[in-house]
């Protein structure tokens, strides 16, 4: 595969790879192994401890997912294996005092001990009354201390004391923050010249979009909702674990979605942006016959045994199609290749529904390709998905998807009626009345089906995949400029009424004598909860530093909130960085928006505030 990427050393990013690793670990190591394939130089970096990472590397590369040219790098392993002059320590010269707050454990002070591979790796101080880790120390396999990491120190720059030490145990450089250590560690590994560092995890994307240098592309990818459960339509509270990554999704050199519907309905919550790029995942696409004869009544849904997946409306829907053929009726079955915590609910539903010689519960398979082109049909019924490769993969192998209209890709990948079936999500009427019209269509119009589906797969193919993240990288690197921060000042605010909300003006300004093309943000956030909204204002020139801004609340854009109070901010922005400030207001009387609930009103610190939503 030859692809023309753009110069540099590449790495994945992300907390841990776990044993039982999904999609997004799945997808994270396809694209190492098809990054390395182009000649890049890959690596994927993990950053938690408490393992043996060369089990886990050997795992990886038995079982193929570690291709040739790439490299799985643990930070913990990998400071362990480091000399003292590449931690910090300069030749001939002795190490620096202890920082204020270093207390390595003793015997005496170490509360608990943790083994692996039969030696101590890990000596624990917990809190007084035991419910916390109060201090961790890591040790290399000589039994020195590598990292003394200290949660309860009293110091001016806060509670966190993270030291690294040379191999006789004094220590050679501390930081204040987890956060600041890991970006120490990544400074090492991605070391001079151009680097492309690409996070799939949640967690870490919620500290890494303060990891700007100015030769390092970071990519952020959001691998599913940005919305929490709750949500019902484009806006609602933020899914609780991307929250932080969301707040900040300006601040990285790229933020990647999976799919268009998923990009635009994103840019209702948070306003446009310069730096999201749509890359989707991607299948290798089979060598399959389309046109060799297929059972019409054989179907087959790949995924987890979980509640997610949603794999009892399936079922009964499957229960719910009659037989197939006129001369020689037969039932329509359904193989669900999988595992999961449900496996045991939905046996009993099967039997239940007498589904037995129709339904199987058929485990995990190394022959899911085979088994979707001896199908007619595939089903997704998830409750959300980020982009269903399980999808992809049924039709490069011609196998008809009917699929539930969830967030997010079904849409973005299936053409209704062309290539598969969009039903409406939830609805098993619906989606037994799609498999039924698959399994008893004429023949001709389900091969022309299958022929569609896998020419709409190869779209989503690997040398497709490869080819976007290409342009993606080289984009983000185009638009790249070093950082600086923006002191932000606001005058009062005025607001009042309108038919549908509120409008809101003011004169903001700044410091800074390098603001280029600046643009304007309200920025909505929730005290105490999820709630989030950013919404782009009107600006023109007020004088040197300064310009007017003016925008407005619609009642239909809050009226969501059902509890709480939400806090108005302004954000001002250029390419190089943005400042925050909380707005204030002159008067005490609140402005209603619409004829809604909602009003703004000015707390008892003289900051404007949004309230009154129902039941809050």
């Amino acid at each position: 595969m030859a692809h023309p990427l753009p110069p540099g050393r590449y790495a994945m990013l992300t907390w841990a790879i776990p044993d039982d690793f999904g999609g997004v670990t799945s997808v994270l190591l396809q694209r190492s192994r098809l990054l390395a394939g182009c000649g890049a130089s890959v690596e994927v970096l993990t950053l938690a401890g408490g393992r043996s990472h060369a089990e886990v590397r050997a795992r990886l590369q038995r079982e193929g997912h570690l291709g040739p040219g790439v490299v799985l790098r643990n930070l913990w392993e990998d400071l362990a294996g480091r000399r003292d002059t590449d931690l910090g320590r300069r030749r001939w010269h002795r190490p620096p005092p202890p920082p204020e707050g270093f207390e390595p454990l003793t015997a005496a002070t170490t509360d608990r001990v943790e083994e692996q591979d039969g030696r101590v790796v890990r000596r624990v101080r917990t809190t007084a009354d035991g419910s916390a880790t109060a201090q961790t120390d890591h040790l290399r396999p000589d039994g020195s201390l590598l990292v003394s990491d200290r949660r309860d120190a009293d110091l001016p720059t806060g509670r966190r004391l993270v030291t690294v030490c040379d191999r006789r145990g004094r220590p050679l450089q501390s930081w204040p923050s987890a956060r600041a250590f890991y970006f120490w560690w990544l400074d090492l590994v991605l070391g001079g010249g151009p680097a492309h560092l690409i996070s799939d995890s949640k967690f870490v994307g919620s500290f890494l979009h303060e990891y700007r240098r100015p030769d390092v592309v970071v990519a952020q990818v959001v691998h599913s909702s940005h919305l929490s459960d709750q949500a019902d339509g484009t806006l609602g509270e933020l899914s609780e674990g991307k929250a932080a990554l969301l707040r900040s999704a300006q601040d990285f050199d790229a933020l990647v979605l999976l799919t268009a519907t998923q990009a635009r309905e994103l840019e209702d919550v948070l306003g446009p942006a310069r730096n999201r790029y749509v890359v989707p995942n991607a299948r290798a696409i089979p060598e399959v016959d389309v046109s060799a004869p297929r059972d019409p009544a054989r179907g087959v849904l790949v995924g987890r045994l979980t509640n997610q997946k949603r794999i009892d409306h399936a079922v009964r829907a499957v229960a719910r199609v009659g037989p197939v053929g006129a001369r020689e009726p037969r039932p329509v079955v359904l193989r669900v290749l999988g595992e999961g915590e449900d496996r045991e609910q939905l046996q009993g539903l099967v039997e239940e529904l007498g589904l037995g010689d129709r339904v199987v519960l058929a485990g995990h398979s190394r022959q899911v390709v085979r088994e979707l082109a001896e199908a007619s049909f595939s089903v997704l019924s998830s409750r959300e998905e980020g982009m269903p490769l399980a999808l992809v993969e049924s039709m490069a192998a011609g196998c008809v998807p009917v699929a539930y209209d969830v967030r997010y890709g079904p849409a973005d990948i299936i053409r209704d009626g062309v290539d598969g079936f969009l039903v409406p999500a939830g609805d098993v009427d619906a989606l037994a009345a799609a498999i039924g019209r698959v399994v008893t269509m004429p023949e001709a119009e389900r091969a022309a089906m299958r022929s569609a589906a896998r020419e709409r797969a190869h779209e989503f193919s690997e040398e497709a995949m490869v080819r976007r993240w290409a342009e993606t990288l080289r984009a983000a690197r185009a638009a790249k400029v070093p950082p600086r921060p923006l002191e932000v000042g606001a005058g009062p605010v005025e607001a009042h009424s309108t038919a549908t909300g509120a409008v809101l003006s003011l004169t903001v300004s700044t410091t800074a004598d390098d603001v280029v093309d600046p643009a304007a943000f309200l920025v909505l956030r929730g005290r105490g909860s999820l709630a989030y909204l950013r919404r782009p204002l009107r600006l023109r020139p007020a004088g040197a530093r300064a310009w007017h801004v003016e925008g407005s609340v619609e009642a239909a854009e809050v009226g969501w909130v059902t509890r709480g109070t939400l806090d108005v901010n302004l954000e001002l922005r250029d390419a190089r960085g943005a400042g925050t400030v909380r707005l204030a207001a002159p008067g005490a009387d609140p402005v209603l928006l619409g004829p809604g609930p909602v009003r703004l009103v000015v707390t008892r610190h003289g900051n404007l505030s949004l309230r009154g939503f129902a039941g809050g």
